[in-house]
């Protein structure tokens, strides 16, 4: 959902819930770090940390929480390389 080329895949993260987000999961969530962005598409939860996810807090315990789920993360290349791998 975020251009490519506006920031490095590294820092681009993939929250994979146990069930799909509810309608109102953004409103749930909320806004957690600034500079960070994030958005659902099903049961994903892509979110942008263009400082690190060091200093994001929004994380997994969050969303869990919000949520009332449960979800693990991982970078876009290794997210990549997961579905690769399971595809195949």
């Amino acid at each position: 959902p975020f251009a490519l080329d506006a920031i490095e895949p590294k820092l681009h993260h993939v929250l994979l819930l146990a069930e799909p987000a509810p309608v109102d999961a953004a409103e749930r969530i909320g806004d957690h770090t600034p500079g960070s962005e994030y958005a659902m598409i099903g049961a994903e939860i892509h979110a942008r940390y263009p400082n690190g996810l060091a200093r994001a807090t929004l994380g997994v315990d969050v969303v869990d929480r919000a949520l009332s789920t449960t979800a693990t993360a991982r970078n876009l290349p290794t997210a990549q390389k997961s579905a690769v791998a399971l595809a195949g």
